[in-house]
C-alpha cells in the first residue's frame, strides 16, 4: 500500500507505506528517519518512508456557525480518528447552499475561524475538513449562519421635561 505526501504550499515530500518497514521514527512524525530499500533494478530507495500506515483523518466534529454582525464565527473540534498521524492543517469551505460549497480557505491547525467577507442579510453555508500526511479527510455536514447588519437610527425621538426628570420616547428602527 502506498500514500504519497505532499504538505500544504506544494512541497513534495514523497513517501510510501511499506509493512516490513522497521526503521526508526525518533520525532514520532510518521515519516521514518532513515531511507528503506525498494526491490527493483539499480537498488533504488524510498528516502522517506511512511514509518506507520496513515489514512487520511475522519471528519472534523461538531461544526457550529454563528452568523453576527457583518461576520460567521465557525468553530469546531479535530476528528475523532486522526489517521494515525498528526492533524496538519483544515480547509474551511464556503456556499449559497449546502451542494455548492467550493474551497474559502486553507488554515494551520486551529479549530476556529470568523469568516468577515460576508454580506449582511445572506445565509452562508459552511463545512470543514481536516488533512494530515495521507491527505485530506472527509467534509462535516454543512451548517449556516445568517448574517445581520447594525440596526438603523431610532425614529420620532422627543423630549418632555418632568419634575427631575426627562422623559425620551422613540421608535425602535
Amino acid at each position: 500500500k502506498t500514500a504519497g505526501i505532499n504538505i500544504m504550499g506544494g512541497a513534495w515530500l514523497g513517501g510510501n507505506y511499506f509493512s516490513n518497514y522497521t526503521g526508526p521514527d525518533a520525532d514520532m512524525d510518521g515519516i521514518g528517519d532513515v531511507p528503506f530499500a525498494v526491490a527493483g533494478p539499480g537498488g533504488s530507495q524510498d528516502q522517506l518512508p511512511l514509518a506507520t500506515e496513515v489514512s487520511e483523518p475522519s471528519v472534523p466534529l461538531g461544526l457550529v456557525a454563528e452568523g453576527g454582525v457583518a461576520q460567521a464565527q465557525l468553530s469546531w473540534n479535530p476528528p475523532s480518528d486522526d489517521g494515525g498521524a498528526d492533524i496538519l492543517n483544515y480547509s474551511v469551505y464556503r456556499g449559497p447552499s449546502p451542494a455548492s460549497l467550493s474551497l474559502l480557505v486553507k488554515l494551520g491547525n486551529v479549530t476556529g475561524y470568523v469568516d468577515a467577507d460576508v454580506m449582511a442579510g445572506h445565509t452562508y453555508y459552511y463545512a470543514v475538513s481536516a488533512h494530515n500526511v495521507a491527505g485530506e479527510g472527509t467534509r462535516s455536514p454543512a451548517v449556516s449562519a445568517t448574517i445581520m447588519d447594525t440596526p438603523s437610527m431610532p425614529t420620532m425621538f422627543s423630549l418632555a421635561p418632568g419634575d427631575g426628570q426627562v422623559l425620551l420616547t422613540w421608535s425602535a428602527p
